[in-house]
């Protein structure tokens, strides 16, 4: 279960953007890169019995970068993305050492094909993450095993569909 914190403090940062876009009928290229700076971000941990509860982190510097590539041909969509984010958390100003933030992985990348012939629709991602932490001490580090998700639409009239996807269908945490 969840618990709450009445210790904790109000989340102040500040964000800045980058993106860069090319695309052309058949293709798209879109390059992201954010930085994030922020005092006391709220952060989840997890606890003893299985419990997670919010918690301060002193400073955090976030920075990401996000590639991502789309290709149509004909009927069928191929798309491949790459995310980085490094993560430098201090729990306080004493803290020397820099952690992630619990449950996010430094490296993702996503690929997905769509195939559509009319009225339907088929599409498989799959999705490699690296290793994350389960807590803010970066104590309990949990391996990503890969993720596969599957899409079926059924369009049959203008404006309406039935879409039915499983997500994460190789689960095995």
């Amino acid at each position: 279960g969840l618990r709450g914190n009445p210790e904790l403090k109000a989340e102040r940062s500040w964000t800045l953007d980058f993106k860069l876009k090319n695309e052309t009928k058949k293709w798209r290229f879109v390059a992201d890169s954010y930085l994030r700076q922020s005092t006391d971000l709220i952060d989840w941990t997890s606890t003893s019995f299985g419990r997670a509860m919010p918690i301060n982190r002193a400073r955090v510097q976030i920075a990401g970068l996000h590639l991502k590539n789309q290709l149509v041909f004909n009927q069928l969509l191929v798309s491949a993305a790459y995310r980085w984010q490094g993560e430098w958390a201090q729990d306080s100003d004493l803290d020397a050492r820099y952690k992630r933030l619990s449950g996010s992985p430094e490296h993702r990348l996503r690929m997905i094909t769509q195939w559509q012939t009319k009225p339907w629709k088929f599409g498989l991602n799959l999705e490699f993450k690296s290793a994350r932490f389960l807590d803010a001490a970066n104590l309990r580090r949990i391996e990503s095993s890969p993720e596969v998700n599957v899409l079926i639409e059924h369009r049959w009239a203008q404006g309406w569909s039935l879409k039915t996807q499983l997500f994460n269908a190789t689960n095995t945490e």
